[in-house]
């Protein structure tokens, strides 16, 4: 794995099936009828991404580049197939990869592009639309190579082992102050160090095939360092 990156990003975006919203630290809860929807590209191929919904002309998400991500647009709560293109490129053009994406009224959802455009992997969760206990974090596998355990404070004890690939887990902190996190994959194990975490909100640990990053609601990007 890669050198980690802090992603703290909240983006909106619209279009004739999207309502632009403009979000204070946490998202306010979707109205009924309409979800949000957050993307994270992590796909091997590296490429920035316009992100359509089938069947429309205008992207929902635009130029989502590789490690970043882009959300929360609200979007209206269906079924929908969505679309990969090259960011900039025509509505008309190649469609690199597609998924079956549906949506729920008042649901906040998070989907974690991996893999690559030929064999795409999304990794999908829902979002709490409430603030959750001190210390909790959520933690995505969407490594393509195996299982991922979670060493929180990087002391042999994992809080989450064997996270198989695809899968979302949940493990808690003693407290909110920096710490030392070990992510232990096929490639080995990296120690990371993670920044003080947020008292509000959902925080993400996305480990992925080349990077391991951390998402909240907040508005600032931060690239985390070796311990």
């Amino acid at each position: 794995m890669r050198g980690p990156r802090l992603l703290v990003l909240v983006f909106a975006a619209a279009c004739s099936d999207t309502e632009p919203a403009n979000y204070d630290v946490l998202p306010r809860p979707p109205p009924e009828g309409w979800a949000q929807l957050r993307l994270l590209h992590v796909m091997a191929d590296a490429l920035p991404l316009d992100v359509y919904l089938r069947d429309t002309t205008e992207p929902v998400l635009s130029s989502l580049a590789y490690g970043f991500a882009q959300g929360f647009v609200e979007i209206a709560a269906r079924s929908y197939t969505v679309d990969l293109r090259l960011a900039a490129a025509s509505p008309n053009a190649e469609v690199l990869s597609s998924f079956e994406l549906s949506l729920s009224s008042r649901e906040r959802v998070t989907v974690v592009l991996a893999g690559s455009a030929e064999s795409l992997a999304v990794v999908r969760f829902t979002d709490d639309l409430a603030r959750v206990a001190l210390g909790a974090m959520r933690l995505v596998n969407a490594t393509t190579t195996g299982p991922v355990s979670f060493d929180l404070e990087a002391d042999g004890t994992e809080e989450l082992a064997d996270l198989p690939v695809g899968s979302v887990g949940r493990a808690t902190s003693a407290s909110l102050e920096p710490i030392q996190m070990s992510v232990i994959g096929d490639g080995g194990m990296q120690v990371y160090a993670l920044p003080a975490r947020p008292a509000e909100g959902d925080v993400v640990i996305v480990a992925a095939d080349a990077t391991t990053l951390m998402l909240t609601y907040s508005f600032s990007v931060t690239e985390l360092g070796p311990p």
